[in-house]
This record gives C-alpha cells, sequence and structure tokens, in this order.
C-alpha cells in the first residue's frame, strides 16, 4: 500500500512541475497564471494519474516481453523514455484543453505542441532516471 501512495504522490507532483511549465509557455506569467495553472493540474491529474499507473503496467509488460534478456537498468531506461513521450503528450493535451478549448484547432494544437516541447526535454531526463531509481524501489515495496 505504501508503494502505491508514494507512486501516486511521484504523479502528482510531476504533473504539478509539467502543467506549470506548459501553463507559463502557453500563457504566460499573469495574474490568472495560478488559477489558469490549477485548472489545468485538475483537469490532468484526473486523467493522467490513472493512465501513468496503467500506462506505466502495460509499458512495463511490453518493454519485458520484447527485450526479456536485456539488464533491467536497460529495460527500465527503455519504459522511463516510452513513458516520458506518453506522458508529457497526454498532459499537453489536457493542458492545451484547459487553456484553450477546442473551437479553434489550430490554437489548440500549438498550445498543445508548445506545452510538449516546453515540457519534454525536462521529462526525458527526468523520467529515465525516476524510472531506473525510483521504480525498482516502488516495485520492492508493492511487492512486500
Amino acid at each position: 500500500m505504501s508503494g502505491v501512495l508514494v507512486l501516486a504522490a511521484f504523479i502528482a507532483v510531476m504533473c504539478s512541475i509539467f502543467t506549470g511549465v506548459m501553463t507559463y509557455r502557453n500563457v504566460g506569467f499573469s495574474d490568472t497564471f495560478f488559477h489558469d495553472w490549477l485548472r489545468a493540474f485538475g483537469m490532468v491529474i484526473l486523467t493522467v494519474k490513472p493512465l501513468a499507473l496503467m500506462s506505466m503496467w502495460v509499458v512495463s509488460r511490453i518493454v519485458g516481453a520484447l527485450m526479456p534478456k536485456a539488464k533491467e537498468a536497460t529495460r527500465n531506461l527503455v519504459i522511463g523514455v516510452i513513458m516520458a513521450c506518453v506522458m508529457e503528450s497526454i498532459m499537453a493535451f489536457m493542458a492545451a484543453a484547459s487553456h484553450f478549448g477546442f473551437t479553434d484547432m489550430h490554437v489548440f494544437l500549438a498550445g498543445w505542441w508548445n506545452g510538449l516541447m516546453a515540457a519534454l526535454p525536462v521529462s526525458l531526463v527526468v523520467m529515465p532516471i525516476m524510472a531506473i531509481t525510483v521504480k525498482p524501489k516502488i516495485k520492492q515495496l508493492l511487492h512486500r
């Protein structure tokens, strides 16, 4: 149970950081920044948390099946890169939906792309490190 709580807290912190970056990139820092960020964070946390847990399980299974002889650290690195791309895409989608809606698809797509490009480089550094260091510890906690 404590492993699930640690993972949930980690996902919440990551979502808050990345939606903050995406909000700043899309709407800038203004008087409404915190309101805009909280709205985006709320939308993201409701969708990304369940998707992150499910996606991590699915991606781990697929990578394990495709790379059965690879070292666990190598598999975790691959999982981290894949999860960074998947999760940032979903977060950028939800943040853009929160900021711009879907009435003008050009504006929405530009917001999605800007948010993705602002957060993805950071995520491509953070997620593999977390997958290599944190994921094995969470796995140990879950199997106690």
